[in-house]
């Protein structure tokens, strides 16, 4: 039998629904083959004709919560014997059976879920729990819900050093998932991604980070190459005496086993402020696994795009100012469920480089990887200094950055990685820019 829970339940889909659920108490009388008398009273004589539901007559029916509910008003587990069969091997460790009695969630403004905390909009979620990759990788901070709705215009961002995955029941997104690099500072990564080049460690963080530029006597300076993951990153902007720092190379695995973000951008050579600019921050990772389906609808998407490398500064007194910095790459989206539809748009999209500086005119820092399958646009550069490249999209690799007379700009990053693995996949109709990989689950 059926049981039913103050915060969640089991409900019939088919012709044959019963008038009232099935109360905890008499869920115990069920257990043989025949419904006892005091039951079916309850159930106003509605003949079940059924020894045991399948998974098709079945819908997961867990309202809303604007928390984790305390542990008196969660929903009740499923029993094991009415648990529809798990989907296949989930990637990276992560453990479907976390969600049967897990709290559905949509929230009802923009949100921060934050990795290394483990909070929803500053608050500890009940089920957020992590899950080791092993050493070099980042580990993975994973939070449960029952059904996951984002609504239009909302936005959920995720920040932390580790990557994020999300275990639903099932998951509605209309609004957006934002793992993009470049929140609070250029260098910062997405969640799981690596950190841009920094005055203190000019070359990008990870195996695919870009090569700080390099100075060559007193005003050349060469552009930081981009970071790499799912296409290689373009290299730093020339000099007329010196080469710019090479792209982070294309690395990582297709299938996102394990699950890390883009690397990132190389630091553009100092020039006579002696401070190199900051590479671009690689975009973050994250992995959705649902019990049942994804659903991402028309004007929803998930951004994982790498952040802009910044501009080359200035000196102080006008002369001798430094490379672009190369922008970080894309990062990584990984979803798994039995079905996946995408209308809507999935981006792991490279960061442009900066460019560089002449004199009192200044460069710009690159564009950041935007939810779209549209480049990320190089910074501008002074007269006759290196613009930054454009950072990978779509069909687009990921630019060298300009030469300059004395400062090259900064190399875009290069792609990351789309990886979707269903029974039933449906993204006739989505937006998909990234290195995509589909598998079976």
């Amino acid at each position: 039998m059926l049981v039913a829970s103050l915060s969640g339940c089991l409900r019939f889909t088919g012709a044959e629904t019963p008038d009232a659920a099935v109360t905890a108490d008499s869920a115990a009388d069920a257990a043989g083959d025949s419904v006892s008398d005091t039951t079916a009273d309850t159930m106003a004589g509605a003949d079940l004709g059924i020894d045991q539901p399948k998974l098709d007559d079945l819908a997961l029916d867990l309202p809303p919560a604007d928390l984790a509910p305390a542990a008196d008003l969660q929903a009740e587990a499923t029993p094991p014997d009415l648990r529809p069969d798990l989907p296949g091997s989930i990637s990276n460790g992560l453990d479907l059976a976390r969600v049967f009695g897990a709290a559905s969630y949509s929230p009802q403004k923009s949100i921060v879920i934050d990795t290394d905390a483990g909070t929803v909009d500053g608050t500890p979620w009940a089920t957020f729990h992590v899950v080791n990759q092993g050493t070099g990788t980042p580990a993975i901070g994973v939070f449960v819900f029952g059904k996951l709705t984002i609504p239009a215009g909302i936005k959920v961002r995720f920040e932390g050093s580790r990557a994020a995955a999300l275990l639903v029941a099932s998951l509605e997104l209309r609004g957006l998932l934002d793992l993009s690099g470049g929140h609070g500072a250029d260098q910062a990564p997405g969640p799981g991604g690596d950190v841009g080049g920094t005055p203190s460690i000019p070359d990008g963080d990870g195996a695919a980070g870009g090569k700080a530029g390099t100075r060559n006597g007193s005003v050349n300076d060469s552009g930081g190459g981009g970071g790499g993951h799912g296409s290689a990153g373009g290299a730093g902007g020339d000099t007329s005496s010196n080469i710019g720092g090479a792209g982070g190379a294309a690395s990582g695995s297709a299938t996102l086993t394990p699950l890390r973000g883009g690397g990132g951008g190389g630091a553009g050579a100092p020039g006579g402020s002696t401070t190199h600019s900051a590479g671009g921050g690689g975009g973050g990772a994250l992995q959705i696994a649902a019990l049942l389906d994804v659903h991402v609808y028309a004007g929803g998407g998930i951004n994982a795009g790498g952040a802009g490398g910044a501009a080359g500064i200035p000196h102080p007194n006008g002369a001798g100012g430094g490379g672009g910095a190369g922008g970080g790459a894309g990062g990584a989206i990984l979803i798994e469920a039995p079905a996946v539809t995408i209308v809507g748009t999935l981006a792991a999209n490279g960061g442009g480089g900066g460019g560089a500086p002449h004199f009192a005119e200044v460069g710009t820092t690159g564009d950041k990887g935007e939810l779209s399958a549209a480049p990320a646009q190089g910074g501008l550069a002074g007269t006759t200094e290196g613009a930054g490249g454009a950072g990978a999209a779509g069909t687009v690799k990921a630019q060298k950055g300009a030469t300059g007379a004395n400062n090259g700009g900064g190399g875009g990053g290069g792609l990351g990685r789309i990886v979707l693995r269903s029974q039933t996949l449906d993204d006739a109709q989505a937006t998909l820019s990234g290195v995509v990989h589909r598998g079976s689950l």
